[in-house]
């Protein structure tokens, strides 16, 4: 566990070892108490946060709240925000593509799939191609149903 030494605008952050190199502690490391009765505080290394529209960023350690601080929860810039639906879009484009891939046998003159099957794969192949204009692209869009579920198998 981390903890930090205060003094003024000097904050040392070392792990409860350095500090306490002859003192055993519990695999949690010193409890509050013990930590604030030596004039020590707790390092905040990680906070809640939501991925999709935050990140983490490391700062300058702070005290703040009685623990020291060395992250802060920003929300994420429009071009962040931009870079993960293109990833996404590109991961759900690369996945549609190999769901194409899988289907081409079906499209050869001579499969020997019957003339419904060959048509249901037909829109099934289709409806793939239409997934990037679909509402809710790239994450929420619903995927075609695989023509083998109206057989079963």
């Amino acid at each position: 566990m981390r903890i930090a030494k205060v003094s003024g605008d000097n904050i040392q952050i070392r792990d409860h070892t350095f500090f306490f190199p002859n003192t055993s502690f519990s695999k949690k490391g010193p409890d509050e108490a013990f930590i604030q009765q030596h004039g020590y505080v707790r390092v905040i290394d990680s906070l809640p946060f939501d991925a999709a529209t935050q990140k983490l960023v490391q700062i300058t350690p702070r005290l703040g709240a009685g623990v020291v601080e060395t992250v802060e929860v920003q929300n994420l810039s429009s071009d962040e925000l931009q870079a993960i639906e293109d990833t996404k879009a590109v991961n759900a484009r690369v996945s549609r593509d190999q769901l194409l891939r899988d289907s081409d046998w079906t499209m050869v003159t001579d499969s020997a799939l019957s003339e419904t099957m060959k048509s249901w794969y037909r829109a099934y192949r289709q409806e793939l191609r239409d997934l990037p204009d679909a509402e809710g692209w790239p994450t929420t869009m619903t995927w075609p149903t695989h023509p083998s579920a109206n057989t079963g198998g």
